[in-house]
């Protein structure tokens, strides 16, 4: 198992060897499993580990090796490929290989109960027609991301910011844009959520990206953002915000849940 350790613990799936680093969202319940961890800056797979927890399966992300690799790891025990774009499919799938479907419907029929849980709080807390934006600061520019990138603008009764339509339209990227720092104040919504660093990022990194936030909240042109002026600005974890499957999800769910409600 390699990579999609969100959906395999979804699964309750038997695991012997997982990826995991410090900080990770899923490390508490990998430790729990005694289970052989390993983790990598690149995010690769480690054949000689893995060789050496003897597994049945391989599961892997598609983006975690090349082809070369997918043959390396083929020879230790029969390898299998998922994208991690869209878990719900992802998750079925692998449900099938393991004998396991019934339990991977259920995982998404649970989460979008959830989901749809999350949306009735927060339009009765804050109504229907308030504003979100998800954007990364970094000391070079911002990051802003679009509605098909993440479920903040989708599933939770928000409606993106207007400027996030008109940036759309001048870019051709699914995911979002980069902005210099000097058009913040672009970013009219009520709510913003601000993630910084990326999700398996060193604690090193990830440090640094906690000082760079402390850095540019000390701008004017930051300051002057509806949503800091409303105390409506959410610094959110990148290591679960920009991991995909149930478990990141239900995390996304509850911070923004707590976030409207005053509970963050």
């Amino acid at each position: 198992m390699f990579g999609l350790e969100d959906i395999m613990l979804s699964l309750e799936a038997p695991m012997v060897y997982a990826y995991d680093f410090k900080g990770y969202y899923l490390d508490d319940q990998l430790q729990k499993l005694n289970i052989s961890l390993s983790g990598s800056a690149d995010f690769k797979p480690n054949p000689e580990a893995i060789l050496e927890a003897d597994p049945d399966l391989i599961i892997v992300q598609q983006y975690s090796t090349d082809e070369k690799g997918y043959a390396e790891l083929s020879k230790i025990a029969p390898t299998i490929a998922f994208a991690p774009d869209d878990w719900k499919s992802s998750i079925v799938e692998i449900g099938k290989a393991l004998g396991l479907e019934d339990k991977a419907r259920a995982v998404i029929q649970a989460h979008e109960e959830k989901l749809k849980q999350a949306q009735d709080t927060i339009i009765q807390a804050v109504g229907s027609d308030k504003t979100v934006a998800f954007v990364r600061p970094s000391d070079k520019d911002l990051q802003v991301f679009f509605p098909s990138f993440n479920l903040v603008y989708t599933d939770f009764g928000l409606k993106p910011d207007s400027s996030i339509a008109d940036l759309q339209k001048k870019s051709e990227d699914g995911w979002g844009i980069n902005l210099s720092l000097e058009d913040l104040p672009l970013i009219t919504a009520d709510y913003v959520f601000a993630i910084y660093g990326g999700s398996i990022d060193t604690e090193d990194a990830h440090q640094e990206a906690v000082g760079t936030a402390k850095q540019i909240e000390k701008l004017q042109i930051w300051k002057s953002l509806p949503a800091v002026k409303k105390n409506q600005v959410f610094k959110v974890s990148s290591r679960h915000w920009m991991s995909s499957g149930p478990i990141a999800e239900s995390m996304e769910a509850d911070d923004v849940v707590n976030a409207v409600t005053g509970k963050f």
